[in-house]
């Protein structure tokens, strides 16, 4: 089969097959419009492996982000409790407070906020593997994801 050199790169080519499809091919000292016989193909990666790559980076971009926010959470909350410390519920005569002026309330805050994040990267790995296990990307069959 012939192809037709349509782009050049420094590694790569892309060619144009006779049936009118654009293949990526070694650059072998290749020249835009040059007409090659025997082209080293390269793989091409495909589409779902993409998207399963752009769905876990991004799932790990929230799950730092989370993590991020915890940490910082973590470290205003001792001015935050000091504040809420300091009486601001003498204001409302019969309301009862839980926390009752203790540094208590930016503790569970934190643990919110911690189970948060843990519920969230659990999902995301059972979702990776659901979506990998529906691919039959698991190739020694013991079911755990690589």
């Amino acid at each position: 089969m012939n192809y037709m050199v349509m782009e050049c790169h420094p590694s790569y080519a892309v060619l144009l097959d006779e049936e009118g499809r654009f293949l990526k091919a070694a650059n072998l000292h290749y020249k835009t419009g040059q007409i090659v016989h025997d082209p080293v193909l390269m793989k091409e990666e495909p589409a779902k492996q993409r998207n399963l790559m752009r769905w876990a980076r991004s799932g790990m971009a929230a799950a730092a982000a989370c993590l991020a926010l915890i940490v910082g959470v973590s470290f205003a909350m001792p001015g935050l409790s000091e504040k809420l410390a300091a009486g601001n519920y003498m204001e409302y005569g019969a309301a009862a407070s839980i926390f009752g002026g203790s540094a208590a309330a930016g503790y569970v805050i934190i643990g919110l906020l911690a189970f948060a994040l843990g519920v969230c990267v659990t999902v995301l790995c059972f979702k990776l593997k659901a979506f990998q296990k529906k691919d039959g990307e698991t190739e020694d069959g013991d079911d755990r994801v690589h």
